[in-house]
């Protein structure tokens, strides 16, 4: 699991050293049966940051910089929307990209985008997300919380 800052605005110039560093510790794992990439964006969501109005040059910066080093990455993690999402592009297919920003605050965030060029299961619950690593399979599942207790969210997400 490698984990990065993507708030660009605080990294500043230790930006291009970050990128080389995850360049760096991708190239050392190669060997390792699974590799995820934890971050607090995400590179694609359908919540309240979907057009990237508040900062317009952080998506484009994250895309450009990190997404061509994830061929052999199964999960991009992230948060920063209130609710959950599984994301699956269609020039991605080897990479889930995994929401999970619903674990607490007063609000949950609803969708924004409704047509987006890839696929979205999006949950507007509070929840948070289980991953789970085996020798032969990688699985994530989003779970909900509410009154009722805990549930399972949509299919889970199985690599092998």
């Amino acid at each position: 699991m490698l984990v990065l800052d993507t708030n660009t605005d605080h990294v500043g110039e230790r930006w291009d050293a970050q990128i080389d560093w995850l360049t760096d510790q991708l190239t050392k794992s190669e060997d390792s049966r699974w590799r995820i990439v934890v971050a607090h964006h995400p590179m694609f969501t359908d919540g309240f940051h979907w057009n990237g109005a508040k900062d317009p040059d952080l998506y484009p910066t994250i895309r450009k910089t990190i997404l061509s080093k994830l061929d052999h990455v199964v999960f991009y993690v992230s948060g920063h929307d209130h609710n959950q999402q599984h994301i699956s592009h269609p020039k991605y297919p080897h990479l889930d990209f995994l929401v999970s920003g619903a674990g607490g605050g007063a609000f949950i965030q609803p969708r924004r985008q409704f047509q987006p060029p890839y696929k979205n299961t999006f949950m507007q619950n509070y929840g948070f997300l289980h991953l789970r690593f085996t020798d032969n399979e990688a699985s994530a599942r989003f779970i909900g919380v509410d009154l009722s207790g805990w549930s399972q969210l949509g299919a889970p997400i199985l690599r092998t």
